[in-house]
């Protein structure tokens, strides 16, 4: 369960990221932006993926990977609803941007922090994750309509980053502090209680 929760995290961010770099710029256009503008928005889009991996290395290390992950995933989540929000669709993506930054490289620390650094590991979500730049852009793109305005577009983003923090969630629930064995749990008593 723990591997498939992480392999979640991978693919599922990787086509959050993918499927705005291939169509923010088609969305904005459909709502009401120029080529140009659209254009420029897709660049500060992959600008602010880029900067918030150096802007957040200290807090990366202050609240360590999972944590950052975790918040990455909701943050991208919030920041996918607000592009529904007319003329501030712009901001929305580069607030998805910085999110995302920082998930893939955290998540392989966190990944290895989990799986004991095991050389396989890293490889294998490497691997995985262009899944989900190559079969979900298609998708995402077929959610930009002229009947519904584009609306399902960040609805579709916001459901990816949902189950990325739903898979950040199993994986921080199913860990067990070190040092504790899973049958080393006993359950509290009134004898132990009192002691």
């Amino acid at each position: 369960l723990g591997f498939s929760a992480m392999v979640c995290i991978f693919v599922f961010h990787v086509a959050v990221g993918s499927g705005i770099g291939s169509w923010e710029s088609s969305y904005l256009s459909l709502r009401g932006f120029g080529a140009e503008q659209a254009a420029a928005a897709v660049s500060l889009f992959w600008f602010s993926m880029t900067a918030s991996r150096f802007v957040l290395g200290t807090v990366i290390k202050r609240l360590g990977p999972g944590i950052v992950v975790t918040l990455s995933s909701t943050l991208m989540a919030v920041g996918s609803l607000l592009a529904l929000i007319p003329g501030f669709a712009v901001a929305a993506f580069t607030i998805v941007g910085f999110a995302l930054g920082p998930v893939f490289p955290t998540a392989l620390a966190w990944a290895n922090q989990i799986f004991g650094g095991r050389s396989w590991v890293s490889g294998s979500l490497i691997a995985v994750s262009m899944v989900g730049g190559i079969a979900f852009p298609p998708l995402l793109g077929a959610t930009i309509t002229d009947d519904t305005e584009g609306s399902m577009f960040p609805l579709a983003l916001a459901g990816l980053s949902l189950l990325c923090v739903l898979a950040c969630v199993t994986l921080r629930i199913g860990r067990r502090p070190e040092g504790v064995s899973k049958n080393s749990a006993k359950p509290l008593t009134a004898e132990s209680k009192q002691q």
